[in-house]
C-alpha cells in the first residue's frame, strides 16, 4: 500500500522541511503541502482512495480553516470512518485544552508538538506510532 502525506500547516518553511524529512525516509511518498484546512479537504477530496494510506499532519492554527474546523468538516464528509486516513496534530500549541480535546476524538492518532524528531516520523510513515 502506497501512502500519501499531507502536510496542512501554514508555515511554508516547516512545510519544506517536513516534506525533504519524510522524503529522505521514504523516497517513494507523495507529500502534498497544503496552506489551510481548507486546501486539506480540497486536496483530500481530490486524491483520497481506497487503495492508499493518508497520512495527515494537521496543525491547529491556520487562517481560512484553523485544524478543529478542519476535523468538523473531515466528519461531516465522513471521512472519519475510513480506516486508511491517519491525523497527527501537529502543532506548536501547548495548551491542555487543545491537547485533551485531540485525545478526546478517536479517529485523531495522536497530538505532537512542534518540533517532530525524524524517529518520530519514521515511526508514523511506518505505522508504529
Amino acid at each position: 500500500m502506497t501512502t500519501k502525506v499531507l502536510i496542512i500547516d501554514d508555515d511554508t518553511i516547516y512545510q519544506v522541511i517536513t516534506s525533504k524529512t519524510l522524503k529522505k525516509l521514504d523516497n517513494k511518498l507523495e507529500v502534498f503541502p497544503c496552506l489551510n484546512g481548507k486546501i486539506g479537504l480540497e486536496t483530500l477530496l481530490q486524491k483520497y482512495t481506497e487503495q492508499e494510506r493518508f497520512v495527515l499532519l494537521l496543525d491547529l492554527n491556520m487562517p481560512v480553516l484553523d485544524g478543529w474546523e478542519f476535523i468538523h468538516e473531515f466528519e461531516k464528509l465522513n471521512f472519519h470512518h475510513n480506516s486508511n486516513i491517519d491525523i497527527y496534530i501537529i502543532s506548536s500549541s501547548t495548551d491542555q485544552i487543545d491537547i485533551t480535546k485531540a485525545q478526546n476524538i478517536l479517529f485523531i492518532k495522536e497530538f505532537l508538538s512542534k518540533p517532530v524528531a525524524v524517529s518520530k516520523f519514521d515511526k508514523i510513515l511506518n505505522g508504529n506510532s
